[in-house]
């Protein structure tokens, strides 16, 4: 399944993460879970949400530098 987004649906996400909420995004087999690292209490409500799982947590963090790459990548 392909899913496409425009310059609206990434303002709406990025300001959500911004405000603390935790997001769902597809990968390329499963769905993941995703905050702001910074936001203390955004991450220990993934945590949260991950908890009593038995599955492992990925801490797989983005970096504003690597945003900026990235951003770059899809212009």
């Amino acid at each position: 399944m392909k899913i496409s987004c425009n310059d609206v649906d990434i303002q709406i996400a990025s300001k959500a993460i911004n405000d603390g909420a935790i997001v769902i995004f597809p990968t390329d087999t499963v769905y993941g879970l995703g905050c702001n690292p910074y936001n203390h209490d955004a991450v220990l409500s993934l945590y949260e949400i991950k908890k009593g799982k038995n599955k492992t947590f990925s801490r797989d963090w983005i970096f504003k530098k690597e945003i900026e790459k990235l951003q770059n990548l899809i212009r």
